[in-house]
């Protein structure tokens, strides 16, 4: 079988090892593994979204001292090639973000991945040519390159199967589709249910409800009944606790058991959790369908209950929107109802203790609706969800619902919904061979953290002599009088000289 892997984001720990183990485990099996490296090609991937050279130089090396240590033929690795034919490209105009996802090249729907890899890196859903018209016309020239190289490895090299990571990204969407489109097999690889596994999708992305639900149900019906209750209990223990389980814990700066210093026992308080309006802006099949936006939800609640004294509403607002300024977080800042009390993402509020007292909980999608209905409080949601078809929280039929709801429902919904989800979650994946987590973001391949090879390790050893103390302190000052990078910039010569490094690891493997 020959299968083939999209290698792109060689500094990112813990996905990049993963693709490291995916690799061995093909060759382990005797198929015939083909590498299809970005090669620099790509100048707007999604974590070095501005080609910083010198990134894309360690990116580069750290990619080559992986393949080598699993022994990658050489003959196997292929470069991504720049295609002259994407210069042709005529980019449209786009005036708002529905333009830019409705965009297609060749029955490819290029639009959805540009749009979720320019949302994801700005947290900015507000997409328009005015505004992001560079950006924009780049991502897509890429994503196009992207899906032109691969038309063209897929039938050079007889592929049988693909694999990729994630699926939604401007560089990673055409692959899917492609694939889809040509009926060869995929694999898409996400982080696990723990830092100690990955998870696979076969011809799927981790965004499909149905795929996920199937999963979720099969996962509870495969295991001991003992053993599933205690990893769900498990799960929410954790949760609870700011244990970290295979991402960064946002609760541990929260004050325990603090509430609000406006709040009153005696009112039906009910407590509202957003959650990232970013995250799923681009994702066909995630669009709420009640409101345009978690804000209009919550200002549509707040309006229509103004005339209930007895009704109090508290709106958590996620904490990874604390260093972001766009649409949403201004739109909160403009939510100003005498029923609704907003506690900004630093708030030392707890959570938990917030949802324990009040009525009843609403969330957009947070993990914080399936977890209300374990600890025994009702849980409306109003948005989109993997766990919305679980039959452990409440779905109401339109807005007019929602309010009869609010106003009424006392009682949490079955918890079987919620064990499963937890199961699933606390499961999920197949657990590393050769990769050894130590944190969220650092571990051990085959033994080692994988660092950069030797004549990279040795130009930045350098740099930092330079850089260091009064001696960088004159250099930068002499740098910045004579406006010397400036020049050295435009006269090409950081490009030459990381073109050098990226061709010195090429050549060296």
């Amino acid at each position: 079988m020959n299968t083939l892997i999209f290698t792109t984001y060689s500094f990112g720990t813990r996905l990049f090892e993963t693709q490291l183990e995916l690799m061995k485990d093909e060759m382990d099996e005797g198929n015939q593994l083909h590498v299809l490296k970005c090669a620099k090609v790509l100048e707007a991937c999604m974590f070095n979204e501005h080609h910083g050279m010198l990134q894309c130089a360690k990116c580069q090396s750290r990619a080559y001292h992986g393949l080598k240590k699993i022994g990658v033929p050489k003959e196997n690795i292929h470069d991504l090639k720049y295609l002259n034919e994407v210069e042709q490209l005529k980019i449209p105009d786009f005036k708002i973000l529905d333009d830019l996802l409705a965009y297609e090249y060749e029955g490819i729907k290029i639009g959805r991945g540009v749009a979720s890899s320019i949302i994801t890196q700005t947290r900015d859903f507000e997409l328009n040519s005015e505004k992001y018209g560079e950006r924009i016309e780049k991502n897509i020239r890429m994503a196009v390159n992207v899906y032109l190289n691969f038309k063209h490895y897929l039938k050079a090299l007889k592929i049988d199967k693909l694999l990729i990571f994630n699926g939604r990204f401007a560089e990673k969407r055409p692959v899917v589709e492609i694939a889809e489109q040509l009926n060869i097999p995929y694999v898409v690889h996400e982080r696990g249910g723990t830092l100690s596994k990955y998870i696979l999708y076969y011809n799927s992305t981790p965004f499909s409800f149905e795929y996920n639900y199937k999963e979720i149900n099969r996962y509870w019906e495969e295991a001991d009944h003992d053993y599933r209750q205690t990893k769900a209990d498990e799960w929410y223990m954790q949760r609870r606790k700011g244990i970290p389980q295979n991402w960064y814990v946002y609760i541990n700066d929260q004050q325990k058991n603090a509430l609000p210093d406006n709040f009153d026992p005696n009112k039906r308080n009910i407590a509202i959790f957003n959650t990232s309006e970013d995250e799923c802006k681009a994702l066909e099949g995630w669009e709420n369908p009640y409101f345009e936006d978690q804000n209009e939800g919550v200002r549509y609640m707040a309006e229509q209950f103004a005339r209930r004294p007895d009704v109090h509403f508290y709106l958590r607002v996620h904490p990874n929107l604390g260093e972001v300024e766009n649409s949403q977080v201004k739109g909160i800042k403009e939510l100003n109802f005498p029923n609704l009390t907003v506690l900004p993402p630093d708030s030392e509020v707890d959570s938990y203790a917030l949802m324990d007292t009040c009525a009843a909980t609403i969330t957009f999608g947070s993990t914080m609706g399936i977890e209300a209905t374990y600890w025994n409080k009702p849980s409306i949601l109003v948005g989109q969800s993997t766990y919305k078809i679980l039959g452990s929280v409440y779905i109401p039929e339109n807005k007019e619902h929602l309010l009869e709801m609010i106003d009424q429902i006392n009682e949490p919904m079955p918890k079987l919904g919620t064990l499963q989800y937890a199961f699933w979650n606390a499961t999920k994946g197949i657990d590393f061979k050769y990769y050894e987590p130590t944190a969220v973001g650092k571990g051990k391949f085959m033994g080692e953290f994988l660092g950069y090879e030797k004549h990279l390790e040795a130009f930045l050893k350098r740099r930092a002599w330079r850089n260091a103390g009064l001696r960088g302190r004159l250099y930068r000052k002499f740098k910045r009088t004579f406006n010397i990078h400036h020049r050295m910039n435009k006269m090409g010569v950081y490009k030459r000289r990381f073109d050098r490094l990226y061709e010195k690891a090429k050549k060296n493997y």
